[in-house]
């Protein structure tokens, strides 16, 4: 059996290094996107912003090759079963070079037949953040086999790179304009990908197995479709201002948005740097109670973490909103309330990694719309009693308590029934 290093210091080290270097990417992202509102008008950073819809979603034209991949590899090598691990990362490599290169050929074709009816920069736009969508593919790749062998810090490193790269190419916005996002796009694009191959160091063979690629299509679907729906969770209470309280509200949010985006990124740097272990932990032992302990170390740790950011941003908020952002001062109170959603998210990363690996999407799925229930009924609550964003932020609280605690049950109750089910069918060389 092939084991991963899941000791404290080894699992602390990681989480510290890929936090680091994500956040610090984070604030330089922030500050470009400062940078390019004044660079450039904001008709042509919309239609830009508009375009990126295809970056947003071409991230899953993977079909969840790659999900598959993050948890299949480990969970081989806890098998013993280095030769699966293998044919998995051959496969995944073969499909994603074939969906990469059909990609490029129906962008050709669609070019072909309706860029006529588009203007020159839409048509321009269109086929640069497509093919920056398909690298993209590539560099997600190489950053399941980094993950897979606990190099977090390249991992953090490759966040960092393509934030420099975002700074460093505002020339070209600056220069071009409209094209300068274009070219922007495919530079950092190809800045990450060559980063995460030199780094990956795959020296492994291009070749196709058809029943292992419908085994990580199969395995990896599931685990990518349910990523998508929290993150729809995640943007429920955006969907909720939208609908009831309308836009300028939305304005007045963007403080409690923020904080929930830097404040969910610990939960997921320390969810990504768990993942592996868990998968390699549940592949020799089948045993869902052998996952428990690091589903509570994977929370405790998240938690102790975004405790002290939510410690210390209660009480900086108010004077930094007041000092440097008056205008939005109405924001304040539902900011402080969102920062308890952040405790929560934290506090249900290790069992919702724990239902991933063990893989019980369904059940996740149900936990997940009853917290949609819990935050539509709780916050339409507070709009009748009166409360506008607050009561928002309050039905996220509600909303994300039902989430902890249900993921949380489930993970009890599987680990209570303790039943092996089998190994996983192997796939057979096609």
């Amino acid at each position: 059996m092939a084991r991963l290093d899941d000791s404290p210091r080894k699992l602390l080290g990681q989480i510290f290094h890929f936090s680091s270097a994500t956040l610090i990417a984070s604030l330089i992202t922030l500050l470009q996107g400062i940078i390019v509102l004044k660079l450039v008008e904001p008709s042509v950073y919309g239609i830009w912003t508009s375009l990126t819809l295809i970056l947003d979603y071409g991230i899953y034209f993977h079909l969840g090759l790659v999900n598959g991949l993050e948890r299949s590899i480990p969970f081989f090598r806890g098998m013993n079963r280095d030769d699966q691990a293998q044919r998995a990362a051959e496969t995944c490599k073969f499909t994603l070079v074939f969906l990469i290169l059909t990609g490029l050929v129906l962008l050709l074709g669609i070019t072909m037949v309706l860029g006529r009816l588009w203007r020159t920069e839409v048509r321009i736009g269109v086929i640069s953040v497509a093919i920056s969508a398909f690298l993209y593919l590539g560099t997600q790749y190489y950053s399941a086999l980094l993950k897979v062998n606990q190099r977090f810090k390249e991992v953090g490193y490759l966040q960092l790179i393509i934030a420099v790269g975002m700074l460093v190419s505002l020339i070209l916005i600056w220069r071009y304009g409209f094209y300068g996002f274009c070219m922007r796009a495919i530079f950092t694009t190809c800045l990450g990908l060559a980063y995460t191959a030199w780094r990956a160091g795959d020296r492994g063979k291009v070749r196709f197995d058809g029943a292992m690629a419908l085994y990580l299509v199969k395995i990896g679907l599931p685990l990518m479709t349910i990523g998508v729906i929290a993150l729809i969770l995640f943007s429920f209470d955006r969907l909720l201002i939208l609908t009831f309280l309308g836009s300028t509200l939305m304005g007045y949010y963007g403080i409690s948005i923020a904080l929930l985006r830097m404040l969910n990124l610990f939960p997921m740097v320390v969810g990504q740097v768990f993942a592996p272990v868990m998968a390699n932990v549940y592949g020799a032992t089948l045993s869902p109670r052998s996952l428990l302990k690091y589903a509570a170390r994977a929370s405790l740790v998240a938690f102790c973490i975004t405790l002290g950011a939510v410690a210390a941003l209660y009480f900086l908020i108010p004077p930094f909103i007041t000092h440097f952002l008056p205008k939005y001062t109405y924001g304040i109170t539902a900011a402080r309330i969102s920062l308890l959603t952040g405790l929560l998210l934290a506090l249900s990363v290790g069992p919702g990694f724990f239902l991933q690996t063990i893989m019980r999407q369904f059940e996740y799925f149900i936990v997940i719309l009853l917290s949609a229930i819990a935050i539509l009924s709780s916050v339409l609550m507070f709009f009748a009693r009166g409360h506008d964003l607050s009561g928002v932020a309050w039905g996220m609280v509600i909303g994300y308590a039902v989430n902890t605690a249900g993921v949380w049950i489930y993970t009890f109750v599987f680990c209570h029934r303790e039943k092996k089910t089998g190994r996983e069918a192997f796939p057979q060389s096609s």
